[in-house]
């Protein structure tokens, strides 16, 4: 069945270029190249077996089938969604994100065609004189075996020396990934220990209860230079969002506010916690041991929840939630209705989910604390229908701009929600992008975790608390790292000065620059004059000034602005011990409190009786 699943997955990878609109000849490339290294190696395969049992034959053909039809689901996912093969950079984070079961779940059904053609291997053994021995008697001239052998031969070595991967045969190139050990990662795959020399001591627990109610609501997806545009949509159809421009008018409105990093395991992880995400390849803030305090245990709610239409299961943060309190974590699998649309494999509905998260704002008891992520404007960006079609195509683009749309919709029966409640004047709203969402404005850049350019960096920001916050613009920079601290001062909630990485915004205090870290492992750092610096250690250091050049099309040297990199230096150094710093010092905390208490022994005492 090798040739029924070749053909297929060839003939689907230029369904999904077309379709998606990828650079067609890289496709056609990668299809060339991968495609004669696989029949090379299903040539070394049956070499390897002719000479066994036809009951031994039959085992080894049906399992290597069936783990080709697994590399051909993966590529077919990562080249639809990424416009690439899988690279060490998609693998790490997906390995560190999704395990086994929840990729399972996601299987389309191609997938599962995929599967069924290669559990189907036995009967084709069996009946080699049907249509099936067709494919297997087909066979390359020579001269291109030989190119192909050569070819596979020169591009493996390249791939081992850290060239194009991608132009290695899946079925070499996703088990050399799985067993290549990330970078900065012990192999237990937990973060490495700290040292002692850049701990940093945790905040005392406030003892002032906050009254007030949070609402936290996270745009997923969500570019500042898409929300406003009705450039974007159809004529007399408006902007994306208008009702999320209204309240900016009646808001803290962060005019200049940017991701700390371009996913958002990362980005969540600021938001909570008002630090910075860590400068490595490896998703410390996805570590089911992470302790570091959470801005929702200064407020002492009476109830908290989190609901998403998405799986948090994967790719969130949760355990990071969870062990700061937050328990009440609802998404995909929680989440029990009747869909009403397609495509619910990835997300539920987000009108319905939404519906669901108003029924737990209606009921909750006060004080609360409560958070909403959305999903629509994420990739696939799936179609609702014509009640959001503001836009004249049905291209990524437009099918985004049509979810913000829709978003926005959401964002409006949240307010009213609380108002219809009567608790909109007790209730402290924020509202901000995790991150922003690209479209090819620059090559190679399909969507937001593969560079850190404006348009995956630059998100909306806004609090809207009535009566108060007198409402304002802030046009300083700012990060997702100052929202927790900004939305402390607007609550009267004191803090120490070294709880967090960020600055309030309602601080008169000003700053040199703001950092943010991208999953390309490119530092970014924003400074004055808008200079935007990009710096990877030891590979390059370039600089765009966006007044004069705000779509970034001439980078430029660092000269000149030796300070701003010796900063981005520092940041790249430093920052990932800092936090597992923060980490060693919380778990230290808890356990001094346990022995307090009588319920632990001691680290010392423990590896003494061991």
């Amino acid at each position: 069945m090798f040739w029924p699943l070749w053909i297929i997955s060839k003939l689907a990878l230029v369904s999904t270029a077309f379709s998606e609109r990828t650079e067609i000849l890289n496709i056609l490339a990668f299809i060339v190249v991968t495609g004669a290294g696989e029949i090379f190696l299903r040539k070394v395969a049956l070499y390897l077996v002719a000479r066994r049992s036809e009951r031994s034959i039959a085992y080894f053909a049906t399992l290597g089938n069936l783990f080709y039809a697994f590399c051909l689901i993966i590529d077919q996912r990562v080249v639809s969604a990424f416009g690439r093969p899988l690279d060490a950079t998609l693998m790490r984070e997906g390995a560190a994100a999704m395990p086994v079961t929840t990729m399972l779940s996601l299987f389309s059904l191609r997938d599962w065609a995929f599967i069924s053609l290669a559990l189907l291997t036995p009967l084709a053994l069996r009946y080699r004189h049907s249509m099936y021995a067709i494919y297997d008697k087909i066979a390359l001239p020579r001269v291109w075996q030989t190119a192909a052998f050569a070819g596979f031969i020169s591009l493996s070595a390249f791939f081992y020396s850290g060239g194009a991967g991608g132009l290695v045969p899946a079925v070499i190139r996703l088990p050399v990934l799985a067993l290549t050990p990330t970078p900065g990662q012990q192999n237990t795959g937990k973060p490495a220990a700290a040292t002692e020399s850049v701990a940093a001591k945790l905040p005392v627990r406030s003892t002032v209860l906050s009254e007030t109610n949070v609402l936290f609501v996270i745009l997923e997806s969500t570019g500042s230079r898409y929300i406003f545009d009705d450039k974007l949509t159809l004529p007399g159809a408006g902007m994306p969002m208008p009702f999320l421009m209204k309240l900016t008018g009646q808001s803290l409105y962060l005019a200049r506010h940017y991701a700390s990093s371009n996913s958002s395991p990362r980005a969540v992880f600021s938001l909570f916690t008002g630090l910075y995400p860590e400068a490595s390849p490896e998703f410390f803030s996805l570590d089911k041991a992470l302790r570091i305090r959470t801005v929702n245990t200064y407020l002492s709610p009476a109830e908290q929840f989190l609901v998403t239409p998405t799986a948090t299961e994967w790719y969130f943060p949760a355990a990071l939630l969870v062990n700061n309190g937050l328990t009440d974590i609802i998404g995909i699998s929680k989440l029990k209705f009747t869909e009403k649309r397609t495509h619910p494999d990835d997300a539920r509905n987000e009108i319905q989910t939404a519906d669901f998260f108003i029924a737990r704002l209606l009921s909750a008891r006060e004080p609360f604390f409560s958070v909403y992520i959305s999903f629509a404007p994420h990739y696939p960006y799936h179609d609702y229908g014509e009640d959001w079609q503001i836009t004249a195509g049905s291209e990524r683009l437009d099918r985004y701009v049509n979810n913000l749309r829709l978003l926005d919709a959401q964002l409006e029966k949240f307010i009213g929600a609380l108002e219809k409640r009567g608790i909109l004047q007790n209730t402290v709203v924020v509202i901000v992008g995790d991150h922003s969402e690209a479209f090819k404005q620059h090559p190679g850049n399909y969507i937001h975790s593969l560079y850190s350019y404006e348009e995956n960096l630059a998100v909306p920001a806004l609090i809207y608390a009535p009566g108060r916050v007198t409402p304002r613009i802030i046009n300083d920079l700012t990060t997702h790292a100052d929202i927790a601290p900004t939305l402390l001062d607007i609550l009267h909630i004191p803090y120490t000065s070294d709880a967090f990485q960020g600055k309030s915004a309602l601080s008169a205090a000003k700053r040199d620059h703001i950092f943010a870290y991208g999953n390309e492992g490119t530092i970014t750092a924003y400074g004055a004059n808008d200079v935007k610096l990009q710096y990877v250690p030891g590979e390059f250091c370039r600089t765009f000034h966006l007044v004069t050049d705000p779509l970034e099309r001439k980078a430029l040297g660092c000269k000149g602005h030796e300070r701003l990199k010796a900063a981005a230096h520092q940041f790249a150094t430093t920052q990932t011990d800092y936090l597992l710093a923060r980490q060693q010092n919380a778990l230290k905390q808890i356990e001094d409190k346990e022995i307090a208490r009588g319920h632990a022994v001691p680290r010392r005492r423990r590896s003494r009786s061991s």
